[in-house]
């Protein structure tokens, strides 16, 4: 079984082989999705799930079509065991955020925050017994950054270390991202603590995961392909 996790910026995959998920692997372009054809051939059907243009569910959909695979679309409508939300419309909550938040249950048991780390940074609470409580959604790094570069002048998208008191501009943007980000994580954190249990595993993932992990005032564990974990499970469901 071939997994994919289309997301914003690039594209994850993974075979699913006897019920063990293996190694995961990225297309670092979106636009790179037509390559996934030799993987699509060698498997007997697909599992995915995206954030991200239609057209690129329909190039997959229609390259499993021409290869004679089933492929299988999870949204955040989909019935994963006593999993519940608390949206009032589920099809508004992004369907990463849902299979996550499954691949994390599949993990571990007891209340979970789930980070994603990516083009958008979201932290969900999920209670012990599958009660999805809400979440939360920031810019992501790159994202914060290029907002800035955009609508200033001379400042640079750029990625440098961390200090509280830089010494150049891109060290003060890229600080200044990251410690925005953080402070609204570890507040959020806070809040679950605060409102639900002191006991809650936090599980981060995403293309920014360990950048953000490291600055981090909570304990997190970087788990990156919660999303694929995630479809692991809707495949065991069928």
């Amino acid at each position: 079984m071939l997994l994919v996790d289309i997301g914003n910026s690039r594209i994850k995959y993974a075979q699913l082989r006897e019920g063990v998920l293996e190694q995961s692997l990225a297309l670092e372009s979106t636009g790179a999705i037509d390559s996934l054809s030799v993987q699509v051939k060698q498997c007997d059907g697909v599992f995915a799930c995206t954030v991200a243009n239609p057209k690129l569910a329909q190039i997959l959909s229609e390259l499993c079509e021409r290869n004679g695979v089933s492929c299988t679309w999870i949204d955040s409508t989909y019935p994963f065991n006593s999993q519940t939300h608390s949206y009032n419309n589920p099809a508004e909550l992004g369907n990463d955020r849902w299979v996550a938040m499954a691949g994390a249950r599949a993990l571990y048991a007891g209340n979970l925050c789930v980070v994603d780390c990516g083009t958008a940074t979201t932290v969900d609470y999920i209670s012990a017994e599958g009660q999805h409580r809400g979440g939360i959604i920031f810019a992501g790094l790159q994202t914060m950054r290029r907002a800035l570069s955009r609508h200033t002048q001379d400042l640079p998208d750029a990625d440098a270390p961390v200090s509280f008191f830089s010494r150049s501009t891109d060290e003060a943007v890229a600080s200044g991202s990251v410690t925005a980000l953080c402070a609204g994580i570890d507040r959020v954190l806070d809040a679950a603590e605060e409102q639900f249990s002191n006991e809650i595993r936090v599980l981060i993932g995403g293309g920014e995961a360990e950048r953000v992990r490291a600055y981090l005032c909570h304990e997190a564990e970087y788990v990156p392909d919660l999303v694929l974990r995630g479809l692991a499970v809707a495949a065991g469901m069928q």
